[in-house]
């Protein structure tokens, strides 16, 4: 008797809820969707997966967002995970008194 292959996942062809539909249940259920990209990195909202050197923001800004978080009624259900801004060490040592120049 051959062997059948049995799948890892079950085969199904029903249609996957739209974006717009999880979003307004959401809505309705008092969920809101964390996306702090550009905001200031708040450790009680926010977990750091990365820090990465940035000229262009200041430190502790989140540059990009890995995974939204969600907080059902203030309170947090997952954490956004995102990645987060410092000076370059070049920069920071510009700013110290009394540092050569480079």
């Amino acid at each position: 008797m051959p062997a059948r292959r049995i799948p890892d996942r079950p085969c199904s062809r029903e249609p996957r809820p739209h974006a717009g539909s999880v979003h307004r249940a959401f809505d309705k259920g008092g969920i809101k969707i964390i996306d702090p990209a550009g905001q200031p990195f708040d450790p009680e909202w926010h977990e750091a997966m990365a820090v990465q050197e940035s000229r262009e923001h200041p430190a502790n800004t989140v540059l990009s967002v890995i995974q939204k978080g969600y907080s059902p009624d203030g309170r947090l259900l997952r954490p956004a995970r995102v990645i987060v801004s410092k000076n370059s060490w070049r920069r920071w040592q510009l700013k110290m008194p009394g540092s050569p120049p480079l």
